[in-house]
């Protein structure tokens, strides 16, 4: 506050102008920054005077930029939650804070309280007037519920579904229709009729374009006419293998045969189609997992995949060729999605090892740019790496000091202790290599949480069971 004081005396509109000029332009992404601009200007943007729309627009400027600061986006909710402004705003508005409080509630468990409170009142809104939200709207809610993973969603999903969005799903764009598959994966939603019907327009579709090479009858205006390329496709698969629906055949529909022929035609797709070089890293995740799950993929492909991600990596976005052919208003990093990614192609081809794949740069960006990633899903990417035997001693060592610090081992659950107990066993490193105290306090973090699992109220005594795939 000291090293800021112009800020407490500073307007509304003026606090708005530099907080977008520090995201937009100059991104400055230092969290400490952040916490002394807030703690400066909170009794500005806490003001009861201030109108929604600024606290809307200052929320989204921290959400661009990564600042999570609880006091912002509480401010945000204190003024919904006092006007009632769930129930009378604007459909474009409420999808708009609805995905700001999804990213931020599932990026910090200090909004992860105020996101469930907000998206608890949005059932009520829905069954009150569902009728004037459009149709990207519609979309735009469903997956900020799948970023959040909110439950009891029947009523909204099944309200959206059957008035508004499944009747005109197959008319939509490609991009928007596997958008809604990937929602749907992601938040159980196994909703039998809307996988038949979009498996079966991406296979009717690929028929005719063999139909037509075959005829020779191939424009050179065809490639844009393609409803379903290979990102589509991949989201798609990978709903198939989160909801289970990836097996098994009946009268109404052949799930097993349909799916294989599914992953067949992704795989040409990538392999010759040259689509590979552009796609985003979402769409690139899934079809990792999705061929990972089926052990599809030949040492070429899985180099293809690597040297893409590689490429999101390099370039710090996510869809950098926009092929997903959607503008968002809070773009995710392709950081977001390599764990994913890299899990998947772990379980790629006839085995796990995978000596041929050159990770070294990969290995360097992990060690620069470690901070990017949650500390989960840093612990599961090195986890991989190990699986797929492309790893060396130094660079697991490097790790050991940022998990050993008590902030960090504090935040470690029981499932992240198994991994990493299993990474360092895979690498055969143990106490002679790494010392007695990380995998003492290891040790004492698992019993730790072991005995919050048995206090009445914290977790269930035997949690349940969840299969995934």
């Amino acid at each position: 506050t000291q090293s800021l004081p112009h800020l407490r005396d500073m307007p509304m509109e003026g606090l708005l102008e530099l907080v977008q000029v520090l995201a937009e332009e100059a991104a400055v992404t230092q969290a400490s920054f952040w916490e002394k601009l807030t703690e400066a200007s909170k009794s500005t943007f806490q003001a009861t005077s201030i109108k929604l729309e600024d606290n809307i627009r200052l929320a989204g400027l921290f959400t661009l930029i990564g600042a999570w600061r609880k006091e912002v986006f509480q401010a945000l909710l204190g003024k919904v939650a006092k006007e009632v402004a769930v129930h009378w705003m604007e459909p474009s508005q409420l999808a708009e804070v609805l995905a700001i409080f999804s990213r931020a509630g599932s990026a910090s468990r200090d909004i992860s309280g105020l996101a469930t409170r907000l998206f608890n009142e949005l059932e009520e809104r829905v069954l009150e007037d569902g009728a004037k939200f459009e149709v990207e709207e519609i979309i735009s809610i469903v997956e900020s519920m799948a970023r959040f993973s909110t439950r009891d969603n029947e009523v909204i999903l099944r309200h959206f579904g059957r008035n508004r969005l499944h009747p005109v799903l197959l008319e939509l764009p490609g991009p928007q229709i596997a958008g809604v598959c990937h929602a749907y994966g992601a938040l159980g939603w196994k909703h039998d009729t809307v996988f038949k019907q979009v498996i079966n327009a991406i296979l009717e579709e690929q028929e005719k374009l063999q139909r037509a090479r075959l005829l020779g009858l191939m424009a050179s205006g065809v490639k844009e006419q393609i409803k379903f390329g290979s990102s589509e496709i991949a989201l798609v698969a990978n709903a198939l293998v989160n909801l289970r629906m990836y097996r098994g055949n009946n009268d109404w529909f052949r799930w097993g045969e349909n799916y294989e022929e599914l992953l067949d035609v992704l795989v040409r797709r990538l392999e010759t189609s040259g689509e590979l070089r552009t796609m985003a890293a979402r769409p690139l995740a899934a079809a990792s997992y999705a061929l990972g799950r089926a052990r599809r993929g030949s040492e070429e492909l899985c180099s293809a995949m690597l040297a893409r991600m590689t490429q999101l990596l390099e370039s710090g976005k996510a869809d950098p060729d926009n092929s997903l052919g959607v503008q968002q208003r809070f773009p995710e990093g392709p950081q977001e999605q390599l764990e994913r990614f890299m899990h998947g192609l772990a379980m790629m081809g006839p085995t796990k090892r995978k000596e041929f794949l050159d990770t070294q740069w990969l290995r360097e960006w992990m060690c620069l740019n470690y901070y990017t990633l949650s500390l989960a899903d840093l612990i599961r990417i090195n986890r991989h790496l190990v699986a797929i035997r492309c790893f060396d001693q130094p660079y697991l060592e490097t790790f050991v000091p940022l998990y050993c610090e008590p902030d960090n081992m504090g935040q470690l659950r029981k499932s992240d202790i198994q991994e990493l107990t299993h990474t360092y066993n895979g690498a055969k490193l143990g106490e002679e290599e790494l010392g007695k105290h990380f995998f003492w306090a290891m040790g004492r973090q698992f019993q730790k949480q072991t005995i919050e699992g048995l206090i009445p109220g914290r977790e269930k005594r035997r949690p349940s069971v969840q299969r995934l795939g």
